[in-house]
């Protein structure tokens, strides 16, 4: 059954309905102009902010725990993503474009998620 606010969010804005057998709703985040912003598919963000943050810690030697810390200001958010909990649009953003802004040289970004650009900022 679907939630009251889930409702009134369709009522609002009926284009967040995921199409039955389409691709899955693009979201942009409201604090970067519209032609700057990346899409994102929300599904698979704490997949690659977890992703990414094993990577880092190995590629620097720190544990996961202080990359997610760095990333995301607070050491428990990749166990709490592996949970399966949820984080915010902008603490996504802010985290990926940290990620890539202070990535390890000695580590490729993977070629599966997409790097944000090193100019964008996300307040």
């Amino acid at each position: 059954m679907m939630s009251l606010r889930r409702r009134i969010a369709l009522w609002l804005a009926p284009e967040l309905e995921p199409a039955p057998e389409g691709p899955l709703p693009v979201f942009r985040s409201a604090r970067v102009p519209a032609a700057e912003a990346r899409e994102v598919q929300m599904d698979r963000t704490p997949e690659m902010i977890c992703l990414l943050c094993e990577i880092m810690a190995c590629a620097s030697g720190r544990s996961v725990s202080t990359i997610s810390r760095l990333a995301t200001g607070s050491g428990d958010t990749v166990a709490r993503l592996r949970e399966g909990r949820r984080i915010t649009t902008h603490r996504a953003n802010s985290a990926l474009c940290w990620l890539s802004t202070n990535w390890d040289r000695r580590a490729d970004w993977p070629a599966d998620i997409p790097r944000p650009p090193k100019s964008q900022e996300v307040a």
